[in-house]
């Protein structure tokens, strides 16, 4: 007959020869794989969210001016925010201009490949941040949090600069939705007048 006991000891010897002493690695793996999956769960909200053409339902007139004044500011300025961050922790050779111009150009081209094709627009949206996870995990001492600190602190600074950027997506994305409803009504135009002469 086979003692239990001595099967149970067998088995904490192994596991403590092999765990043993690598405490510390095993919370770093866990607190990675946590880390990443927290990431990567972002950067999913973030680039569906972004890449659609239509962000919010239509329902109404009204609705539809209120979200588009009020509401896409608002938004764009979180995606925009979202992505320096991301920058501003793995991108420590790029100025803080630099950062910032980098993210507004994401978000605005984002945009308009929305308008254009909306998997196109997905794929661009998560590409950057994948990147940077891609430098992360191939280098984890790449990122610095003096940097980061030293980068936060000089960004009230740049607010003029930021609030420029947001002028502009917001100006686009005005222009991008005319130039779509120009062309779907034009679209819709030979459709209906082909219709009513049959």
């Amino acid at each position: 007959m086979v003692d239990p006991s001595g099967i149970i000891a067998s088995i904490n010897q192994f596991l403590s020869m092999i765990f043993l002493g690598y405490e510390s690695q095993l919370i770093t793996l866990l607190a990675y794989s946590i880390g990443m999956v927290l990431y990567a769960i972002v950067i999913w909200h973030f680039y569906r969210n972004l890449a659609k053409k239509e962000i919010f339902e239509k329902k109404g007139i009204g609705g539809y001016v209120i979200k588009y004044l009020i509401l896409f500011p608002l938004v764009s300025f979180l995606w925009f925010l979202l992505l320096s961050v991301f920058l501003f922790l793995l991108a420590k050779n790029m100025s803080i201009e630099n950062v910032l111009l980098a993210s507004i150009t994401i978000v605005s081209a984002v945009r308009m490949a929305a308008y254009y094709n909306e998997d196109l627009s997905k794929d661009l949206a998560k590409l950057i941040p994948f990147v940077l996870l891609g430098i992360f995990i191939v280098d984890p001492t790449y990122f610095s949090m003096e940097l980061v600190i030293e980068r936060i602190s000089t960004f009230p600074l740049l607010f003029p600069l930021v609030l420029r950027y947001l002028l502009f997506v917001y100006v686009l994305e005005i222009l991008l939705r005319l130039f779509n409803g120009i062309i779907y009504r034009n679209s819709e135009e030979p459709k209906r007048s082909s219709k009513e002469q049959k």
